[in-house]
This record gives structure tokens, C-alpha cells and sequence, in this order.
């Protein structure tokens, strides 16, 4: 998924990115023993990494990391009555 976010940053969508994960189901949390990912998997694995790739790629990954969750989200859930 890294990759497909500098690829859409690297065509000019850094402001349009969104993430997020589907633990819908039982099945996904970690403590039932089930084998799936948790709700820490994206703060705990998949950020870290994706910083550091996008470091590597010449951007700065604290920047994208806060403009995906923080910035981004911001603006697409505002509310106007």
C-alpha cells in the first residue's frame, strides 16, 4: 500500500489521501486469537514503514503521515450545516 501512496502523491493526490483499515470483522482483532492484524496494525507497522519509504523516495514521510492523518481527514469530514 506504500508504494501505491507515493504513487499517487508522486502524481499530485497527497491532498486527496485517506487511510484506513477494515477490522470489521471478529476476525481481524488480535486478541481472539484469530491470526489478524489488530487495531495497532497502522500506527504500529504499516506508518512506520511507510515513512521510512517515503524518506527513501525524497519526501518527508512526518509531513505525509500527518497531511494522511490528521490534515486530509480533517477536510474531508468537516461538517457544514
Amino acid at each position: 500500500m506504500a508504494s501505491v501512496c507515493l504513487s499517487l502523491i508522486k502524481h499530485g493526490h497527497k491532498d486527496q489521501i485517506l487511510v484506513g483499515g477494515d477490522i470489521a470483522r471478529r476476525t481481524m482483532y488480535r486478541h481472539d486469537g484469530e491470526g489478524g492484524l489488530g487495531l495497532g496494525y497502522i500506527l504500529e507497522s504499516w506508518v512506520p514503514r511507510f515513512i521510512e519509504q517515503a524518506n527513501e523516495a525524497g519526501y518527508n514521510g512526518q509531513a505525509l503521515f500527518r497531511a494522511f492523518f490528521i490534515d486530509n481527514p480533517r477536510r474531508a469530514f468537516v461538517f457544514k450545516p
